[in-house]
């Protein structure tokens, strides 16, 4: 089986360059696994490949052919657990709205699948070929041009106002827990009086005026901004955390500098990369960039406090990695001071 095979850590969160996907590699189902797949979905079995990754089958990124006499892939097929079914709903939804805008875009159709063992959602989405971002300044001033029509179309997306009352209910819920890590340490708290002192001392960055916010992606990394091998432009998809983020542009702005231009590279590199982007995206104030670079990494914490109060196990690794991006933000960021 698939899952069997490789290590965990190979689907680590892609936020660190040095996690960055590898080019999609696809294998033949097994007889098993065919059948399997048949079932959720009602492809043949024979026609489809399954991408390696961690994720344990039937769970995972499939390729299907059109017919046995096809020489290329027609269909991406995903299948995540049953409870994903509301998220990726939203997000196929917020895709289908910016493609309507003229943004390039997946429209994907959503089904229920289930087999014997029970119920799955099932995304299906035309097929790309497609490389991830690789450091040049033309894709960065790419990646500018896109991130800017997106916000421009999301400016008037007719769910704002449900997606930012989602926002004020999670800080709220957030609030919360800020209250609790100052009045004590509580018991499910791993990581020391100073890391405690670092999210509540970096919690007022979340309290931004709502009049500056709007929906925005929430979740820009190098697993979800691709690039198509037909086409001159980059794509966007995974908006379910848009969802809950009604915040300022800067905060997608300050999580693709962080994740794509800072991350692993020297200063160097990372000015002219972020010089390049902002060519494509306009004019940006360095302040705001970074004062959001923060507090998206406050917030990533809180949603990993969330987890842990909730008793949900989460891999110290991605506890670390905040952590090294909250403490590393001033340095990696100093050419931004002008």
């Amino acid at each position: 089986m698939i899952g069997k095979m490789y290590s965990s850590t190979a689907d680590n969160s892609p936020a660190f360059w040095g996690l960055r996907p590898s080019t999609p590699e696809y294998i033949p189902l097994d007889s098993e696994e065919g059948k399997s797949f048949s079932e959720i979905t009602g492809f043949q079995p024979d026609l489809a490949e399954i991408m390696i990754s961690a994720r344990k089958f039937p769970y995972g990124f499939f390729r299907v052919k059109e017919n046995n006499y096809a020489k290329t892939y027609k269909y991406f097929v995903k299948i995540v657990s049953h409870e994903r079914f509301a998220m990726e709903k939203f997000s196929l939804a917020i895709m289908a709205y910016l493609h309507s805008k003229g943004v390039p875009c997946f429209v994907s159709n959503l089904i229920q699948g289930q087999n014997r063992k029970g119920k799955y959602c099932v995304t299906i989405s035309p097929y790309l070929e497609f490389n991830y971002f690789s450091g040049m300044r033309s894709e960065a001033r790419a990646m500018g041009k896109l991130l800017r029509v997106v916000h421009q179309a999301l400016t008037d997306y007719p769910k704002a106002e449900q997606i930012k009352n989602n926002w004020q209910k999670r800080y709220k819920v957030f609030t919360n827990l800020r209250d609790i890590l100052h009045q004590e340490t509580p018991s499910w708290w791993q990581w020391g009086p100073e890391k405690k002192g670092m999210l509540i001392t970096g919690f007022p960055l979340l309290n931004f005026g709502q009049d500056i916010a709007q929906v925005v992606h929430g979740d820009i990394n190098f697993g979800n901004l691709l690039f198509p091998y037909s086409a001159n432009n980059p794509i966007l998809i995974d908006f379910e955390n848009s969802k809950y983020s009604y915040f300022p542009v800067y905060f997608d702005i300050a999580m693709l500098l962080e994740r794509f231009f800072l991350v692993g590279r020297d200063k160097n590199e990372a000015e002219q990369l972020f010089n390049a982007f902002q060519e494509g995206y306009g004019e940006i104030q360095f302040d705001k960039l970074f004062m959001s670079m923060k507090a998206m990494t406050i917030r990533s914490l809180f949603l990993l406090t969330e987890r842990t109060f909730k008793n949900i196990i989460t891999p110290a690794s991605e506890w670390k990695k905040f952590f090294i991006l909250l403490e590393q933000s001033e340095d990696k960021c100093s050419f931004l001071i002008k």
